[in-house]
């Protein structure tokens, strides 16, 4: 046998542990990926196993398979510090654009990048000193299927569905309404973003859309439509680390931003149940909108005890629509606030909850799109703690049963000797239920 044909086991022997060990790095980052407790970890992870990967090829670079573990290494030093560099010189560091931190951001992706250039410059003066075109062949190919691997599968094991759960005012299911969705990343521009933007998508019999997304990253904005109802228009926040346990949305229709917010659970899938409006309930022009603020209407000294539901007016006599009584319920400065507001004149109201944010159960569909109760009035309301803004969400209605308003009041003081100050905003249709309110353009 020639010394060149008993050189060849071992030359195979070593081109295919090389091959293995040159996968280690990406085995681990898609190992570690796949969990939401470790995938911090991964990046770590896979750096420690190119470490490995570059001292076993500094070790035997004098063999012709270590050319095999030398190709990834220089290109992805290279690709990703270029990455970086481009990045960086993209991102604003000041300005309105910029994000907080940014500077210190765009400083650490240089300072990567200079590190990964050393590893080039580097690789290339210490290249192996021997080789051959097929192996320069195989060593192309193994890293070509290494990046598709790498990019494919961590989007696989980091994808996370949003669920839809459309329905319509009577909480049936709503199939074929069209989803449109965006994504928004962050950095400038939502820079690097997973399928930024998606064609329709439709829901089923059972009114569920599946949208695909993943983990963490992403703002994303879902556009809904269906002929005879509203177009509305969902974003969903992003979970800014693994400690937050939920996510926040808004609901907004084309009259109305954010007309509606809430949390869902971040867990996969993330499941949203929402009605549509239909065509009919859409914002009536009569509705008037009012900015509520006692101090513009009363002296600093002059406590606030009514407030007239036509002019949005507070006064300091009985003189309006609701009488307003803040006290502290154990008579403790600034601790035990309570606001009781009662109805004059006939007028009864309706106390919904202290914070208007869309349940994870399908939510009722008059309260999510602004259209006042037609039953459970009661002559008086007494809210908790009425200091957190916006406020609780508390409907109105006149005695003639046609006037009808939506309230939210915020009230300040010490509960005990100091006088409140109130601040929020009224909401009044003087012939109908419907109190979503159209935002002027300025």
């Amino acid at each position: 046998m020639t010394p060149e044909k008993q050189d060849q086991p071992a030359l195979w022997k070593g081109l295919l542990g090389a091959i293995a060990l040159s996968w280690l790095p990406v085995v681990l980052f898609l190992a570690l990926s796949a969990n939401q407790a470790t995938e911090p970890k991964a990046f770590g992870a896979a750096a420690a196993g190119a470490m490995l990967v570059i001292v076993v090829y500094v070790t035997f670079r004098k063999q012709a398979w270590s050319v095999v573990l030398w190709v990834p290494l220089m290109l992805f030093a290279a690709i990703a510090g270029l990455t970086l560099l481009g990045t960086g010189h993209s991102t604003p560091t000041s300005g309105p654009s910029a994000a907080p931190l940014e500077g210190v951001a765009v400083l650490m992706m240089l300072l990567l990048a200079a590190g990964l250039g050393v590893i080039v410059f580097t690789g290339a003066w210490l290249r192996p000193e021997k080789w051959s075109a097929s192996l320069l062949v195989i060593a192309a190919l193994n890293a070509g299927l290494m990046s598709i691997a790498a990019s494919n599968g961590y989007r696989g094991v980091t994808k996370q569905e949003i669920i839809l759960h459309l329905s319509d005012s009577f909480g049936r299911p709503i199939s074929g309404a069209a989803v449109k969705y965006e994504r928004f990343g962050y950095g400038s521009g939502g820079s690097e973003v997973f399928e930024a933007s998606g064609s329709p998508l439709y829901s089923d019999e059972e009114g569920v859309v599946r949208v695909p997304s993943r983990r963490m990253r992403y703002k994303t904005q879902m556009m809904i439509s269906k002929n005879g109802f509203r177009e509305i228009t969902v974003l969903l926040g992003t979970q800014v680390s693994e400690s937050d346990k939920s996510r926040d949305y808004s609901l907004s229709t084309p009259e109305t931003p954010a007309i509606a917010t809430g949390t869902v659970l971040a867990s996969d899938p993330l499941i949203i149940p929402l009605c549509l409006s239909r065509l009919a309930d859409a914002p009536s022009s009569k509705v008037r909108h009012l900015g509520l603020y006692s101090k513009h209407d009363l002296p600093q000294t002059v406590r606030p005890k009514s407030l007239d539901l036509e002019t949005g007016k507070f006064a300091a006599d009985l003189s309006g629509d609701l009488e307003l009584e803040y006290f502290s319920a154990t008579k403790t400065r600034f601790r035990d606030q309570r606001l009781r507001i009662r109805g004059l004149n006939g007028v009864q109201l309706f106390l919904v909850s202290h914070n208007e944010c869309l349940p994870t159960v399908h939510t009722l569909y008059e309260q999510l799109y602004r259209i006042a109760p037609q039953s459970g009035y009661q002559q008086e309301v007494i809210i908790a703690n009425p200091g957190n803004s916006p406020g609780p969400v508390v409907y109105v209605r006149a005695s003639d049963g046609k006037l009808h308003g939506r309230l939210c009041l915020e009230a300040l003081g010490d509960g005990v000797n100091e006088t409140p100050r109130y601040s929020g905003t009224l909401e009044i249709n003087p012939s109908g239920r419907n109190l979503e309110w159209v935002k002027k353009n300025d």
